[in-house]
């Protein structure tokens, strides 16, 4: 019998170890957080809004510019990208636990951060940046979409 194999399955044990991390503090909150696969990532959604993907992408970092972009060489890094509602708040997130703008093909979205490292696994330590986030979009406004994604 075989397994059917999905777009994780290609993760890394890093990745999945930050998921597993992740789905223990959605699960614990109890509020209506669903998934999406979304470019090569696991989307997480609140209220419609996507505000956190994980996921491998080998990064082109120009520190100087304070940007990430996807490479086409280069070794794939367990990633987390957090998209904060507001510029304010991916200032904050990025003077506390570091991190870079994401610029996806180009286009420079400020609040987009991008975050890798060990510490991701780490409940404790990642715990305040996602109640952070939580809070942000809970009082976001319902967002409707035709495809809602799965269940946490």
């Amino acid at each position: 019998m075989s397994r059917k194999t999905t777009y994780e399955d290609a993760f890394s044990g890093r990745t999945r170890a930050i998921l597993l991390t992740l789905n223990h503090i959605f699960l614990d909150s109890g509020l209506d957080i669903r998934t999406r696969h979304m470019f090569g990532h696991k989307s997480f959604l609140l209220n419609g809004h996507v505000f956190m993907l994980v996921g491998e992408w080998a990064r082109d970092e120009d520190k100087k510019a304070g940007i990430v972009q996807i490479a086409d060489r280069g070794k794939a890094e367990a990633t987390m990208i957090v998209i904060p509602p507001d510029d304010a708040m991916a200032q904050a997130i990025m003077k506390k636990y570091g991190g870079l703008y994401f610029a996806p093909s180009g286009t420079r979205l400020k609040s987009w951060v991008s975050l890798n490292g060990l510490w991701l696994t780490e409940e404790e330590k990642i715990l305040p940046l996602v109640t952070l986030l939580l809070k942000a979009y809970e009082v976001m406004p319902e967002k409707t979409s035709g495809r809602p994604g799965r269940r946490v």
